[in-house]
């Protein structure tokens, strides 16, 4: 056999062995996210991207990439690419492993004056023209740029601070970023939002969750909060039910698994929760999306828990951006122990503004519950 063809032969070898190592290599670093409950795909990384389809509960999707902080994966879907919020998704192994797609850089050319207070970005973020995700992208900054802030609007992990970009007024996250210098000299600003109160709602009763409810859906369990990789969701459990035949089982670990919102502290959180939200994913940003319960005097729903577990649940209270709850602060049973044993509770909302409503109905635990545990929740509904 002539050298040439060895070669050749070997040649072949060669890049079969390389071929199988490649799809070994793949396999073994493939991130597989599932869905907690219905989950909206979106042509983008925020909910203010086109919506492409609605993904059911409990669907496993292979992950392609992921945007910088994290907090939104691309993924494929019936042979359609987009992007699904990760607090909507449970996984396994870790996501940093996903290439990141996050779009283009754009460099800023303000440089803070001495004395001001600052605000660096520890990755790259998104600058909006306005303090929500609603308002335009006119950029991004780079991870470890430090700008001037001028301004501020809304509180901890709802806060937007307002800094110099490119000549105009620009804002950021402010809890995405470390600030230097007392934040509370910033002048606050603010936002002149156009609110056009919604028509109030019509009936005895409103339903956030029943089996057969008529308004069932307009609330979406989307507001997730603290402790992500905590909770779990599912919203068809079919065992011990209050009536009919399927309940909400929610189900709490306490490991303090991430991602970490909403604590403005080094995560873990302790904590974990969920508003359900009009629409989903809506912090206060998106105007005119209030719903009009007044006349309502309270809202009811029948909870149990596998064992003794201490949850509170509320109403309202949502800030954050410039079109929040109107009742304020939110409406709360506080921490109440749930039993084996189905029990009814109340939030009493008499005198409450419920003109605007976008948090229907939230709950919140925490490590109190050392072990975890579920619980379950049914019939949720506002009463006259």
């Amino acid at each position: 056999m002539s050298h040439a063809r060895r070669f050749l032969i070997s040649l072949i070898v060669l890049f079969h062995i390389l071929g199988f190592i490649s799809v070994l290599y793949a396999q073994q670093n493939e991130i597989t996210v599932t869905t907690v409950h219905n989950a909206r795909l979106r042509s983008g990384p925020g909910t203010r991207y086109d919506i492409l389809a609605t993904i059911p509960y409990n669907t496993n999707l292979p992950a392609v990439a992921r945007n910088t902080d994290t907090t939104w994966v691309l993924v494929n879907y019936d042979g359609t690419q987009g992007w699904l919020a990760v607090w909507l998704l449970r996984w396994s192994g870790t996501l940093d492993v996903l290439p990141i797609s996050d779009g283009q850089t754009i460099p800023v050319q303000t440089q803070p004056s001495e004395g001001q207070v600052t605000g660096r970005t520890g990755s790259a973020l998104n600058v909006r023209s306005g303090p929500s995700i609603n308002d335009v992208i006119l950029g991004q900054l780079p991870a470890g740029t430090t700008v001037g802030l001028t301004g501020r609007t809304g509180e901890g992990n709802r806060m937007w601070v307002r800094f110099s970009y490119e000549g105009q007024d620009a804002w950021l996250a402010g809890w995405l970023i470390t600030v230097s210098g007392d934040v509370n000299s910033l002048p606050i600003v603010t936002p002149t939002p156009v609110v056009t109160t919604p028509t109030p709602i019509p009936g005895s009763t409103y339903v956030v969750y029943a089996e057969g409810g008529a308004n069932e859906g307009w609330f979406v369990p989307s507001g997730w909060m603290g402790d992500l990789g905590d909770l779990s969701i599912n919203e068809a459990f079919t065992g011990n039910v209050y009536r009919g035949s399927r309940a909400i089982q929610i189900t709490y670990t306490a490991n303090g698994s991430g991602p970490n919102v909403s604590c403005n502290y080094t995560p873990p959180c302790r904590w974990a929760g969920v508003y359900w939200q009009h629409p989903a994913d809506n912090w206060a940003e998106i105007p005119n999306a209030g719903m009009n319960l007044t006349g309502f005097s309270r809202l009811t729903f029948w909870a149990r828990a596998d064992h003794n577990m201490r949850v509170e649940f509320f109403v309202g209270g949502m800030t954050g951006g410039a079109y929040p709850d109107s009742l304020q602060p939110q409406r709360s049973t506080g921490y109440v122990q749930l039993s084996p044993t189905w029990t009814q509770f109340t939030i009493d909302l008499t005198n409450g503004d419920l003109s605007y409503i976008i948090g229907g109905f939230g709950f919140a635990t925490n490590w109190d519950n050392a072990n975890g545990g579920s619980f379950y929740l049914d019939n949720i509904q506002f009463e006259r």
